[in-house]
Formats: structure tokens, C-alpha cells, sequence
């Protein structure tokens, strides 16, 4: 008991203001080294102090995690603004926002993935927030044969009308377990609702060229590198996961402010 609470007061010491180590006759490294063989000789201490309070220990190592988190995502996106991802932009497919936007949001996407639903309605939000700025491609990233399905349809619909794509696109997204449990009637119940041909969408769907695009989408992503969904590239600088619309803006703010 009397070790704990000798070492217990030098911590206190330790982090003193300057004037009260002059007060007591030590510098601060004499007493770093006090501690330090205190630990080194009784490593049980710390042991103690860490079991007697748990939470307020959790809590020190959340935030440690997110910091370091945060810090390597930083350092990610410095590098990746100077040498950004390169995907290819087909004028041809559906395409939501201003044209001429100067900053374009790639999505790789699955349409039966919760956080891509989550980040779906972020990126949407945003579009809203900045029409002048911003334009989003959707790509996808199908880990399943019914998810590819599912996209085959949102490349068919959009051969008739962008418009109508982007509807069924939040339609899938909005009743995402109806449509995981009734798969192809759940689609059809969809395209019903939309202002397209019918025998227009049942031709298009057998096009070797739309299966050519979800196929060309996966081999892109995996080419980067990207293993899970979603990812979503900002002119290039790439955001992991249904992340919040503060971290988009971030990097939608060092896009801006990149130099030319």
C-alpha cells in the first residue's frame, strides 16, 4: 500500500507546474527517472491503477485509436491529392448533378450493402447542399450474382432515362431488405413504378455491353486496391466507407484548395 501511494505522489509531482518542482529541490527529469524505476520495479502498480478504472481506460484507448485513425486518413489523402485515383468516366452512363461540376464523387457501390445505402444518402445530401459543385458516377461493386443483377437493371433503366435510373437507385436503396427477400419480383415491382418501356428494359438487360460495364467496375476497384464497400473517390482522393458528410466536406476542401 505504501509503494502504490509513493508512486500514486509522484505522478501527482510529475505533472506540477515548473514552480512547484523548483519547490521541492528536483527537476523534472530526476523525478521522470523516480518513476520510471518505481514502474520498472513494481509494473503491478499501473496493473492495479488500469483493473480500478476500466471505463476511463477504455475510453483513453478509444480515443487513441480514433486519433491515430484520423492521423494516418490524413496523411492518406495528402497523398493521394498529389497522385489521385484515375477511374474511367463514361459520358454514356447515368451521371446525377450539374455537368460541368468541378468535382466529380466516384461510388463503388453494392445496392445490397447496408453502409452503402448509409453512404448513398450522404453523398446525396451533399449533392443538395452543393448543386453547383458536384456530380456523382456510380459504379459498382457487386458481391453477389443478385447484386449484379440488381445493377444490370440500373445500367438498363438508364439507357432509357438518367432520371429514372437515379429513381430506381434510391428505390432499391429505400426498401433494401424487401428487395434482398423477394430478389427478382421485388425488382419488377420497382420498374413498374418507373416512366420507362418495358420491352425496351427487357432488351436492354440481355446487352453483353452493360454486364461488360458492372464487370469492367469491379476489376477498376480492385485494381485500386479497394477490398470493401463503399469507396468513394473525390476527384480521385478516396473516402472509405459510409463516412460523415464533415469528412467529405474536408476532402471536398483540399480538392478546392489544391493548387494547380
Amino acid at each position: 500500500m505504501m509503494k502504490k501511494l509513493l508512486f500514486l505522489l509522484s505522478i501527482f509531482t510529475f505533472i506540477s507546474s515548473c514552480a512547484m518542482f523548483r519547490a521541492s529541490g528536483r527537476s523534472s527529469e530526476e523525478l521522470k527517472e523516480e518513476i520510471q524505476g518505481l514502474l520498472k520495479e513494481h509494473p503491478e502498480l499501473v496493473l492495479d491503477i488500469l483493473r480500478q478504472n476500466k471505463i476511463e481506460t477504455y475510453k483513453i484507448v478509444q480515443q487513441g485509436a480514433q486519433a491515430d485513425f484520423e492521423n494516418q486518413q490524413q496523411k492518406r489523402w495528402e497523398a493521394e491529392l498529389k497522385t489521385p485515383f484515375t477511374p474511367v468516366i463514361d459520358p454514356d452512363r447515368p451521371a446525377l448533378g450539374y455537368s460541368k461540376a468541378p468535382i466529380v464523387i466516384v461510388a463503388y457501390s453494392d445496392f445490397l450493402c447496408g453502409y452503402c445505402k448509409n453512404g448513398a444518402q450522404t453523398v446525396e445530401g451533399l449533392l443538395k447542399k452543393y448543386p453547383k459543385k458536384l456530380r456523382l458516377v456510380f459504379k459498382h461493386f457487386s458481391y453477389n450474382d443478385f447484386s449484379k443483377r440488381i445493377s444490370l437493371y440500373f445500367e438498363a433503366i438508364g439507357r432509357q432515362s438518367a432520371v429514372q435510373a437515379w429513381k430506381f437507385h434510391d428505390m432499391v436503396f429505400e426498401s433494401q431488405e424487401l428487395v434482398d427477400q423477394k430478389k427478382e419480383e421485388a425488382l419488377k415491382d420497382i420498374v413498374k413504378s418507373l416512366n420507362i418501356k418495358q420491352s425496351k428494359l427487357a432488351e436492354d438487360l440481355k446487352n453483353p455491353k452493360l454486364a461488360k460495364y458492372i464487370d469492367d467496375d469491379m476489376k477498376e476497384a480492385n485494381t485500386f486496391g479497394f477490398s470493401v464497400t463503399p469507396v468513394f473517390l473525390v476527384n480521385g482522393v478516396a473516402i472509405h466507407g459510409a463516412m460523415s458528410a464533415e469528412d467529405f466536406e474536408k476532402v471536398i476542401e483540399m480538392v478546392e484548395q489544391k493548387k494547380p
